[in-house]
């Protein structure tokens, strides 16, 4: 298992060293926006809530030359605190490199997601977890208007945590736990703005997460 996070940390960070090294065939820019969010997680028929306060950041990288099919990626780091009422918080730090395929305004990215997390929804804990996700998106640019959807399958790699059966599951899923999400942006010139949604299976119950992002680029 930590040879497994090894090599999603290291394809994490070396891919963008060589697209910025291949020839200046590659494009490059930094950016940062806040999060904001509410979440909900739903066990044994009773529903907390806690809001949602982090930030992204990383770097897009995508190939100079768009004529036809060319490639585009994306590293960023995240980090959330959740904080709600009773006793209920949650902290969810990740770092992850994506990329894919992009023939005009279609575009496909999948890439590992390392990330470690640990919650407490009103008496609920779901222990401290080091995993490994392994998302898959794809994403429609109608200037100015975007938007994307994916799945999130995931697996535990340290800590105590018990995985979904999803032989008794309700909903289509696998590996440790599972997550559904989709959004819709709106670029207007320099400032962007995008809201958000997911749904995570887990051994515990469900956590839904809903989001709103600002972007200004630089």
């Amino acid at each position: 298992m930590r040879t497994i996070l090894t090599l999603g940390v290291a394809l994490s960070l070396v891919t963008p060293r060589v697209a910025s090294a291949a020839d200046g065939k590659w494009a490059k820019r930094p950016y940062l926006k806040p999060v904001i969010g509410l979440s909900t997680f739903s066990s044994g028929g009773s529903v907390s809530s806690a809001v949602s306060l982090g930030a992204e950041g990383g770097l897009r990288y995508w190939q100079k030359d768009r004529d036809g099919l060319y490639w585009t990626g994306k590293l960023r780091a995240r980090g959330a605190y959740l904080l709600g009422t009773g006793d209920t918080t949650g902290t969810d730090l990740r770092i992850g490199n994506f990329i894919g395929p992009r023939f005009k305004i279609l575009g496909l990215q999948t890439g590992p997601d390392v990330f470690w997390n640990q919650y407490t929804w009103d008496g609920v804990v779901l222990d401290p977890t080091t995993g490994l996700g392994w998302p898959v998106m794809a994403s429609i640019s109608l200037t100015p208007v975007y938007l994307n959807a994916g799945v999130e399958p995931a697996w535990y790699l340290s800590g105590r945590r018990e995985a979904v059966d999803w032989d008794s599951a309700r909903t289509f899923g696998f590996g440790d736990e599972f997550t559904v999400f989709g959004g819709v942006g709106l670029g207007l010139g320099p400032v962007g703005i995008g809201v958000s949604a997911s749904r995570t299976e887990t051994f515990y119950g469900t956590r839904f997460g809903y989001g709103v992002s600002f972007n200004v680029k630089g």
